[in-house]
């Protein structure tokens, strides 16, 4: 969810890196939810290749060599992590 609120917010640019997540002197309307959270790269890294695996229609991420690459679904929006959060706590 903070990944999509963090693109629509830099103006729905919806593919970064790491890095980019990271730099916080980078100047830009929205909050890194790196910075949000205080997590560093070695918590995000897991976490984000864990929400590829999990949720790959929503988010691609991949870590090669010094290649680093986050894409979010153009199609999806924050509100639509709303709603797989909802439909998931359903199934429960």
């Amino acid at each position: 969810y903070g990944l999509f609120k963090f693109a629509e917010k830099c103006n729905d640019y919806k593919e970064f890196t790491l890095a980019t997540l990271l730099n916080d002197s980078i100047d830009r309307d929205g909050i890194s939810p790196t910075r949000l959270l205080g997590l560093n790269r070695d918590d995000m890294t897991p976490m984000l290749l864990g929400l590829t695996a999990k949720y790959p229609e929503f988010i691609t991420a991949s870590f090669t060599y010094d290649l680093e690459k986050i894409a979010l679904a153009n199609d999806k929006s924050s509100q639509d992590v709303l709603c797989l959060f909802q439909e998931d706590n359903g199934n429960v």
